[in-house]
């Protein structure tokens, strides 16, 4: 399988998800350049699948805190490239309805977690996640328009968890545990009238 990503240069902030295996390949392996000779990388950013806690790339600073990506990370990327990079992705497919671990915002590190899904056809949310353990989903498409979901208000701007997109979610406060185990099924119905699929 391979996974087509366009990466916006100038700057822009893209957020992006692997739904294939990139196997042993490092993050830079897969931008096509070293850990730390990389000039048209500003940073890539992901979070702890520990702790929850934002990991940098930063190869200017010779820095780097992201020894692996987390299975099922929302991916932030922040190019100098005046034009757009295209990547080609090559791997098996990722696990399929996965388990996501999700912290609450009571953690010491990030109210929210910055997620990507591992499927690689778009996933009905409302039939597939528990909502009433969630307060907000974010979507941030590739385009940088937001749209959200609030369960509790019943507003929903989109259905569907798209292959390659990422997102943010924000849990309902418990003080009682620090996270939730989630399992995304594979329903991939299609989006109703009137609100985004993408």
């Amino acid at each position: 399988m391979v996974q087509s990503i366009t990466l916006k240069g100038n700057h822009y902030i893209n957020k992006v998800s692997f739904y294939v295996d990139t196997g042993a390949s490092n993050i830079w392996d897969i931008l096509g350049c070293s850990e730390y000779d990389c000039p048209y990388v500003d940073y890539v950013r992901v979070q702890s699948d520990v702790d929850n806690s934002d990991l940098y790339w930063i190869p200017s600073a010779s820095y780097n805190a992201i020894d692996y990506i987390p299975p099922n990370s929302g991916i932030e990327i922040s190019l100098s490239l005046p034009d757009d990079l295209d990547l080609n992705i090559e791997g098996e497919n990722l696990p399929q309805n996965p388990q996501l671990k999700l912290f609450r915002p009571n953690n010491s590190n990030n109210r929210t977690n910055f997620i990507g899904i591992s499927n690689s056809e778009p996933i009905r949310i409302d039939s597939n996640i528990n909502l009433s353990e969630i307060y907000w989903i974010k979507q941030m498409n590739p385009d940088g328009h937001t749209h959200w979901i609030f369960p509790s208000y019943d507003i929903y701007e989109f259905y569907n968890f798209q292959p390659g997109q990422a997102y943010e979610i924000e849990l309902i406060p418990d003080e009682d545990t620090s996270f939730i185990n989630d399992i995304i099924g594979n329903d991939s119905s299609v989006t109703e009238s009137g609100c985004t699929d993408s």
